[in-house]
Parts: C-alpha cells; sequence; structure tokens
C-alpha cells in the first residue's frame, strides 16, 4: 500500500525551456532535389545507312528520304562532326558489295553541305532502285564497307575515334553468306575500343502486325548495341527517322532521376529554350526506370535540363505529399 502511495505521488516536471524535453512534431515537409543534366552530343560520328535495294523496296525508300529532315536536322543543330555515308545489302552486284554510293564525285555527307544540299544528297544516294539481289545481305555489306573496303574504296569514311552508328532499313531477313550473326556481333563489339561507341539500328519488319518476313537477325543485333528497332511497316517514317537521329547522334529523350520521386511532383524545365513540363502531354515518369522521358520536341543539344522532385524518401510516414512546413 505504501509502494503504491509513493507512485502515485511520484511526478516528473518538464521544462519548455529545455529542448531535450520538448516532444516537438516531426517536420513533414517533403525535401526537395532537383538534378541537372546536360544533353551532350557525340564530338563526331560515322553514320552507315544499309538500304535493301530489292524489288518490294520502292515505298520504304521514299519514306525514308521524305522523312530524313529531321534526322539532318540533329546533327546540324549539334554541330557533330558526322559523316554520312550509305550503302546497298546487295552483295552481288559489283558496284554495290559494301561500297559507299558516291553523289557529285563525294562517297559521303558530311558537315560542307547545307541543309538542303545534305538532304538532296541523301536522296539521290538512298533512292537505290528495286533492281538488287533477290537475297538481302546487309550484315556482310556491312562488314564489307567497315572492313575490307575501309582503307581503299571507302577511304576517309570510317574514322576510329568516332563514334559509329548503322543503320540497316530492309523488308526481308538477313542472309549473309560470309559471315554469322554471331561473328558479326563479335567483331562489330570489338571495332571499337569502347563498345558504347557503337549502336546499330533496324527498320524491319517486326513479329507483330507487319506481313512481310521478320528481320530476326537485324533485331538480334540491334538489340546488342542499344539501338532502334522499327517496324518497316509503320506508317508515322517521320518518328521512326528521328529516333534514328536520335540513336545515331547521341541525344537523349530518356533522362534518369538520382532518387526516388513522390508521386505527381515532377517539373521539368529546359535551359536555355525556358520550356518548363510536367508529366502527362509531352512528359511521362516510367516508375521501373525511375526516368522521365520527352515524348514530343527533344532538349536541344547542349541544353541543360533540371529535373526538380519532391523526395519521396524524406517524407515522414502518414504525410501528404506536397506538404509545407
Amino acid at each position: 500500500m505504501l509502494m503504491l502511495t509513493l507512485l502515485a505521488c511520484s511526478e516528473v516536471e518538464y521544462s519548455v525551456n529545455n529542448p531535450e524535453w520538448v516532444n516537438n512534431p516531426p517536420n513533414l515537409a517533403a525535401e526537395i532535389r532537383t538534378d541537372r543534366l546536360v544533353q551532350l552530343p557525340v564530338p563526331s560520328v560515322d553514320v552507315l545507312f544499309a538500304v535493301d535495294n530489292s524489288e518490294s523496296m520502292a515505298e520504304e525508300q521514299t519514306s525514308l528520304t521524305d522523312n530524313f529532315d529531321g534526322f539532318m536536322d540533329l546533327f546540324l543543330n549539334s554541330e557533330t562532326d558526322y559523316h554520312l555515308g550509305v550503302i546497298a545489302t546487295d552483295m552481288d552486284d559489283p558496284d554495290h558489295g559494301g561500297r559507299l554510293v558516291s553523289d557529285g564525285g563525294k562517297l559521303y555527307i558530311d558537315d560542307t553541305l547545307d541543309r538542303e544540299q545534305a538532304l538532296e544528297s541523301f536522296a539521290r544516294r538512298a533512292i537505290l532502285g528495286t533492281d538488287g539481289a533477290r537475297l538481302e545481305k546487309g550484315l556482310e555489306s556491312i562488314y564489307n564497307a567497315l572492313e575490307r573496303l575501309a582503307d581503299n574504296e571507302n577511304a576517309g569514311f570510317y574514322r576510329p575515334e568516332a563514334y559509329l552508328a548503322v543503320v540497316v532499313i530492309s523488308d526481308e531477313d538477313d542472309y549473309s553468306s560470309s559471315i554469322t550473326v554471331t561473328g558479326f556481333k563479335d567483331w562489330l563489339g570489338e571495332l571499337k575500343n569502347d563498345r558504347s561507341k557503337v549502336t546499330f539500328s533496324a527498320v524491319v519488319s517486326t513479329e507483330e502486325g507487319c506481313p512481310e518476313e521478320p528481320g530476326l537477325d537485324y533485331v538480334d543485333v540491334a538489340e546488342n548495341f542499344d539501338g532502334v528497332v522499327a517496324s518497316i511497316c509503320d506508317t508515322d517514317w517521320d518518328a521512326v527517322v528521328s529516333d534514328l537521329g536520335l540513336a545515331a547522334a547521341g541525344l537523349q529523350r530518356e533522362f534518369f532521376l538520382s532518387e526516388i520521386p513522390v508521386d505527381g511532383s515532377i517539373e521539368v524545365q529546359v535551359v536555355p529554350e525556358g520550356d518548363i513540363y510536367t508529366v502527362g502531354g509531352e512528359l511521362t515518369y516510367d516508375a521501373s526506370r525511375n526516368s522521365v522521358s520527352f515524348t514530343g520536341d527533344i532538349p536541344n543539344a547542349l541544353s541543360e535540363v533540371f529535373i526538380t522532385y519532391e523526395l519521396k524518401s524524406s517524407v515522414a510516414e502518414g504525410a501528404e505529399p506536397g506538404a509545407t512546413e
């Protein structure tokens, strides 16, 4: 009974002047994070188009050249030192076999041509006609262009120090006889001292929604070299060619965040353009990759991209996102 009395009378006096004894409420405000990224183009790049010139390719050759302005603009606006060449997938015609298509005495397009001259020259090169070999050998033709003919017929196009972007346009699979898909991938991966300096893209028939023969070998190579895979049956060639240009120029559509954001808190500003984007419309957020992607126009070369968001790890449990002090 005495013990009960003592406990009942025992009291602790808290002083509000002593911060150690004050039960302050937690700070429920989310920390704001801003990631700064720069749209950096590659300094120099060699771009090689291998265009199918078999009998079924007239429409696709026209679609490629009619929509090529978006591709060229990416290079002209980035001040990248570029070489742009075209070969056929035909290995039977002695005028092809990996030899660059010449125009006006020049083997390739470079920054000595203005925009209109470059577009017109590309059209003359890429409209190859439809008299090519029935069996397309794109991988073999590319190997010839960059290996066997690099120091003679194609001299000057390929530069060991430059980035390399290879693009195949074909409505059939590869039928190369002198090099296997595995052998091609091994060779291409060892062509540069840094594998990241090579991309391989394929505009081919895919297995979904396209009646042409699937270009599975080309897709296999593209998936190994971080390239674009697009359907040759796609009616929006403007978007296809623009994506090819992004891959070739090294410009990014997708930007990765350094931390996990609070849902709905992302805001992106592009400088010096000054444009501001939020998720929805021309900006999407992929939680699985923790990245934002521009669905329309991408930031110009050398633009700064500021991604501001509330840091999810800083939000107190039970607090509402966006709470302020």
